[in-house]
């Protein structure tokens, strides 16, 4: 599991430089990780893209466990109320007809568009789901209500990958 610490140089952009298409690079110590965003639509009916892409520049295989949280926590700009969002449902439904979703509050609202290896939640009153996280664990339930209004999640997906490779996982989030 790397830390905050453990990032190297990181770097934000938009596209060409002035596009809305943001993206953030972390280089982790040769492994690199670039986060993309785009989001198509209305303001009453958009979904966001989120586009993760772990990139293996070192000269050795490079294995192990990428997790995505969902967390009731907003994250806003100074001059923005953020805080924390009740959540008091969420469960993960595997890849069938659809791609594998997590339902928060009994809505569909994080799709991946590739299978992920593993998912997990946890009410927030006994620890944030980072606690399982740190481990490189995730918690055992695929389904929790009724846990208190803060229930936090997240899904793991493995990588390995060999010299000058990468995996990229993309996530569909629906207002």
């Amino acid at each position: 599991v790397l830390r905050p610490t453990d990032l190297g140089q990181d770097a934000q952009a938009l596209e060409n430089g002035y596009l809305p298409l943001p993206s953030v690079l972390w280089d982790l110590n040769g492994l690199k990780l670039t986060v993309e965003a785009l989001t198509h639509g209305s303001v009453e009916d958009s979904i966001t893209y989120a586009r993760y892409t772990l990139a293996n520049e070192t000269k050795s295989v490079q294995k192990g466990t990428f997790f995505l949280a969902i967390r009731p926590v907003q994250v806003n700009p100074p001059w923005q109320f953020g805080g924390l969002s009740t959540l008091t449902s969420m469960e993960y439904v595997p890849a069938g007809e659809w791609p594998a979703t997590v339902k928060v509050n009994g809505y569909e609202q994080f799709l991946s568009l590739m299978p992920p290896d593993g998912f997990g939640a946890r009410a927030f009153e006994v620890g944030d789901v980072m606690r399982e996280l740190a481990k490189g664990e995730l918690p055992p339930d695929q389904k929790l209500e009724n846990a208190g209004n803060l229930i936090s999640g997240a899904r793991a997906y493995e990588f390995e990958l060999t010299p000058g490779h990468s995996k990229s996982v993309v996530i569909a989030v629906s207002e």
